[in-house]
């Protein structure tokens, strides 16, 4: 089966709202809803689950000055069948524009192979926030493919294997254009990584992305935590409005935060 997405956020009047919405096949998508001056969307798809063979392409685009935010309904398993099943998103943001998304838990089933193929093409001071969490028993295999565009210019080939690690693995990319504020974003980023229970985490990228992996056996508490390192992020870039849509970072850390 297959199924995809096509979303257009723009600009009037200092609001965001959505001038294209098309989904068909399994995809599905929410009325568009509000999250301070941003638009907000949640993504879902009908039936149980991915099924091996099953393919899915996302392409989103945001409009100069606009502001998405996209998330989505519930955690999809993916269940094993002779062949793979694949998701390609595409995520294209205007200079101007900001973007977040945070997916809720992709979780293999034993047996299970799934590809998911990321591209994010940011232009001028253009900011996003891609964020995932996949779980992956001893006997399924994810692979991770992520290609990020500043101006055109590719900046950062992220590839990773999940394959026997019986665990939880979250990334969370962070196109943030200046390497002063990436050196910031970095400092306040890396207490949270490490002091997520259970896992382990790091740290790297490019002149202009942050690129956050933990793994974890707590999906749950890592997805968590991933909402944790969004309203670090999001107040980071200064993008508040989107900020308040996650949960504070308790203590010392909201402080840290708030100085950026």
């Amino acid at each position: 089966m297959t199924g995809s997405v096509a979303l257009t956020c723009a600009q009037r009047d200092g609001r965001s709202y959505l001038s294209r919405i098309r989904y068909d096949g399994l995809s599905r998508v929410s009325r568009p809803q509000r999250a301070g001056d941003a638009a907000h969307v949640v993504l879902a798809h009908l039936g149980p689950g991915v099924i091996g063979g099953d393919r899915y392409t996302l392409d989103v685009r945001v409009e100069p000055d606009a502001s998405l935010l996209v998330t989505g309904q519930m955690a999809t398993p993916v269940y094993a069948r002779d062949a793979s099943s694949s998701v390609d998103a595409s995520w294209q943001v205007a200079g101007g524009a900001s973007l977040v998304v945070r997916a809720e838990p992709v979780m293999l089933d034993a047996g299970a192979r799934h590809d998911m193929r990321t591209a994010l093409d940011v232009a001028g001071d253009g900011r996003a926030i891609l964020a995932d969490v996949v779980t992956v028993p001893p006997t399924a295999r994810a692979r991770l493919r992520t290609i990020v565009r500043i101006d055109g210019t590719i900046v950062v080939r992220d590839a990773c294997d999940l394959h026997g690690i019986a665990g939880a693995v979250a990334t969370v990319i962070i196109a943030c254009p200046g390497p002063e504020r990436r050196e910031r974003i970095i400092e306040a980023l890396a207490p949270l990584v490490a002091s997520t229970e259970g896992a382990i985490g790091g740290i790297g990228g490019s002149a202009d992305v942050v690129i956050v992996r933990a793994r974890s056996e707590a999906v749950w508490g890592l997805q968590q935590r991933v909402a944790s390192l969004i309203a670090a992020a999001t107040r980071g870039l200064r993008w508040r409005t989107i900020g308040k849509t996650f949960p504070s970072i308790p203590g010392p850390l909201e402080k840290e935060a708030s100085r950026l």
